[in-house]
């Protein structure tokens, strides 16, 4: 996970010397502030959307204990 948050990290400062270098006037943070809202409204999805059923039937779950007992064993 850590190399997931440092390759963000270097993305992120990378895109912001471009952004700056092309005559941007926002601060790092404010950058990153509208990125992540740009990210969250282009890729937002609705929790109403129906989920799909699986066609094939999902396996007995068991709830009491499952294994078997060794009994007579010393």
């Amino acid at each position: 996970m850590k190399i997931f948050w440092h390759f963000l990290s270097v993305t992120t400062l990378n895109s912001y010397h471009i952004y700056k270098k092309s005559g941007g006037k926002l601060k790092r943070l404010n950058l990153l502030i509208e990125l992540g809202e740009k990210l969250v409204e282009k890729y937002n999805q609705s929790n109403s959307r129906q989920k799909r059923r699986s066609k094939t039937p999902l396996p007995t779950r068991y709830s009491e204990r499952h294994f078997p007992s060794v009994s007579g064993m010393s």
